[in-house]
């Protein structure tokens, strides 16, 4: 398992929403109440939010088929590569304590080749003021410039 922290970038003090992630109805009072403080990504393909996500940027929560939820800001993000089953058990037992993630969730998800790891806390951005798009089953949307650029990955 190989493990990179993404590239710090000048440390945004007032977050701006860059990304939109789905979660599933289950997580919502887990964001909310702030249990859970890691928000977890683990891919199959190298696609968003790997490689996307900086420390200081806005994500966007929504549930799926659901309202959004709000605004939390990325404090730290992890990425790993070339994981092997073993390295995703070693995460849910390092990290499952903060992502809140029940079992099936790690078992459905035991072979993943990639994983995002992004420590979360509340920012102060009215969530009033964003209307998501329509996702078509999409689970996070990176916005780059204005422009949505959709990443089909599985929901948490």
């Amino acid at each position: 398992m190989r493990s990179e922290c993404a590239k710090p970038s000048r440390r945004r003090t007032k977050p701006e929403l860059r990304h939109l992630a789905v979660v599933s109805r289950c997580f919502a009072p887990l964001l909310v109440a702030g249990r859970k403080q890691i928000e977890s990504r683990l891919l199959q393909t190298r696609k968003p939010p790997l490689g996307c996500v900086q420390q200081g940027d806005g994500i966007g929560f929504k549930i799926s088929g659901g309202e959004m939820i709000g605004v939390w800001r990325a404090t730290w993000v992890r990425e790993y590569h070339d994981l092997r089953p073993t390295d995703v058990d070693a995460l849910r037992r390092e990290f499952n304590r903060w992502i809140c993630a029940p079992a099936s969730y790690w078992r459905e998800r035991r072979r993943s080749r990639y994983a995002v790891l992004i420590g979360i806390e509340p920012a102060n951005l009215s969530r009033a003021r964003i209307t998501p798009p329509r996702l078509f089953g999409t689970a996070w949307v990176h916005m780059l410039g204005g422009s949505l650029k959709r990443a089909a990955s599985r929901q948490p």
